[in-house]
């Protein structure tokens, strides 16, 4: 029998949720829950704060439909459901991943933590990247500057270059995680910062030029 994807990506989130439930007997210290730029742990909690990051997938997948039933744009959306709802699946799956993450280090801490998380999120980006240029313009999700928010042209242009931003962070991070160097998680940084402003200046510029 063929499983649709939701089902698949709720299926992964109940499990998680169950796999860190039962962990939590088995571990007596903290976990770690942050990372610095050069990937060491800096940062440790409680082992109960497993119970939160098993619900994140879970809260995630019910949350963002809800979200949409509640956006000013919600009867517009309906046609773009579809990419809507896959990008929740990626936000879902790049926290059933984090908390993957998570486990594996609880479990061996000499595993480099920091070129994982990096991997992970950079391939997240990849993804979330290719979809938004047919994202529905909504409040939620996307690239929401205010510019596109008001104006369907707008909003369109602006997802597509924020899409593209996107996927070039993405490859970014990926190869600052695979080289594992300090210098190039910063310039990967300050590259990511200037992209997110450039497609604010774009997106002003647009709605500027189509309502001038």
């Amino acid at each position: 029998m063929k499983v649709k994807m939701p089902r698949l990506i709720l299926m992964l989130a109940l499990l998680i949720l169950l796999f860190d439930s039962g962990l939590y007997f088995f571990i007596s210290t903290d976990i770690p829950v942050h990372w610095n730029y050069a990937g060491k742990i800096d940062q440790y909690a409680p082992k109960w704060v497993l119970f939160g990051l098993g619900m994140l997938p879970l809260i995630f997948y019910y949350l963002i439909p809800f979200l949409q039933k509640i956006d000013p744009h919600a009867q517009k959306m309906k046609s773009g459901m579809k990419t809507y709802l896959l990008m929740r699946d990626l936000v879902v799956l790049l926290l059933i991943a984090m908390n993957l993450v998570t486990i594996v280090v609880i479990i061996n801490q000499k595993i480099p933590a920091g070129v994982l998380i990096q991997v992970v999120i950079g391939l997240f980006m990849l993804g979330l990247g290719n979809y938004m240029p047919r994202l529905p313009r909504n409040y939620f999700v996307g690239f929401r500057t205010p510019w596109a928010l008001s104006d369907e042209h707008t909003w369109y242009r602006t997802q597509r270059i924020g899409g593209m931003a996107f996927v070039a962070s993405g490859f970014l991070l990926i190869a600052a995680g695979l080289f594992n160097q300090g210098w190039l998680n910063v310039i990967c940084f300050l590259g990511m910062l200037g992209m997110v402003f450039g497609c604010c200046v774009y997106s002003w510029y647009i709605f500027a030029s189509h309502h001038s």
